[in-house]
């Protein structure tokens, strides 16, 4: 059987921190852009439903399309 080796697991850390750190990017860099589109859509409908005597009660509908466009991109993309 196989014994774990801390030591050996840290140093094996070690060796490939520059591509766990890039990682740690892309996923922060993805979660931004997420969070980014979703308020812009919530803007949007936001501002499509407010014209006029509208109370802007599109907000949660515009974000949650644009979240879910890009939920569906992004699993045809992958």
């Amino acid at each position: 059987m196989w014994d774990f080796n801390l030591g050996a697991a840290v140093g094996l850390m070690r060796k490939t921190l520059p591509f766990l750190l890039m990682r740690l990017v892309v996923y922060v860099g993805i979660t931004l852009a997420y969070m980014l589109v979703t308020g812009i859509g919530a803007g949007i409908g936001y501002g499509l439903t407010s014209v006029g005597d509208g109370q802007g009660g599109g907000a949660f509908m515009g974000g949650r399309h644009w979240f879910w466009s890009g939920q569906c991109g992004s699993l045809l993309c992958s």
